[in-house]
């Protein structure tokens, strides 16, 4: 674990260029998403305001549930394409040579599919757990654990399907290993806080998951290139 937690920090640091403008531009367009949604919230209250129309939950909570379906849709496309580019840039690190930014922005279209269908799962099931019954949080902790290296495998070559059944089976038998980073990772996410560590935090919590998986496949970690 120290080594891959090493492994990460050294990849992002030596190689700022590639993770972080990718990084600070999705973060950009994450945060216009959420001002947008806003914004359009609070002008459907006041059109429907002046309309004569009874703002309320009978008029207001179809077009915000249509409206909060679409965000969570477009943040988990941004976040699929953000994760891919990251593990191209990663993957470019454990081939031992420097990412460009290009790489970082955007991976294999099988990554983003991965990624995106990983983080609209997640999405889904999180606010069922808070909107319908606590439930739901059980198959939500277990998806994000089996699939834990599912985007990984994706961005090493497989394909869809092969990348969700590799993971599975992965983890089953690295179960210990995957849960300690898992606890790992939500610490770190604590750090988010402030805002603007999202930049630093997500792409090393990313390449830490990716020097794991480098490791629990029985594979020796490669000490990212210097400057």
């Amino acid at each position: 674990m120290a080594v891959g937690i090493r492994w990460a920090w050294n990849a992002f640091t030596r190689n700022l260029g590639a993770f972080l403008v990718p990084a600070l531009v999705y973060a950009v367009i994450l945060i216009v998403v959420i001002i947008a949604f806003v914004i359009l919230s609070v002008m459907l209250s006041i059109a429907l305001q002046r309309s004569g129309g009874t703002p309320g939950y009978a008029t207001e909570a179809p077009a915000f549930s249509v409206g909060s379906v679409l965000i969570s849709l477009v943040v988990a496309l941004v976040s699929a394409l953000w994760v891919s580019g990251i593990l191209h840039a990663g993957t470019a690190v454990l081939a031992g040579r420097r990412p460009t930014i290009k790489e970082g922005f955007v991976g294999t279209g099988t990554t983003i599919a991965v990624a995106f269908v990983v983080a609209l799962l997640s999405a889904v099931l999180g606010q069922l757990a808070q909107g319908v019954s606590f439930v739901f949080y059980v198959p939500a902790i277990v998806v994000s654990v089996l699939l834990y290296f599912a985007t990984v495998e994706a961005a090493r070559g497989a394909g869809f399907g092969e990348a969700i059944s590799a993971s599975v089976r992965l983890v089953t038998k690295n179960v210990g290993t995957v849960v300690v980073t898992m606890l790992l990772a939500f610490a770190i996410c604590l750090t988010m806080i402030i805002p603007i560590l999202a930049v630093a935090v997500i792409p090393v919590m990313q390449l830490l998951v990716l020097g794991v998986h480098h490791r629990v496949t029985g594979n020796a970690l490669v000490e990212p290139a210097s400057v």
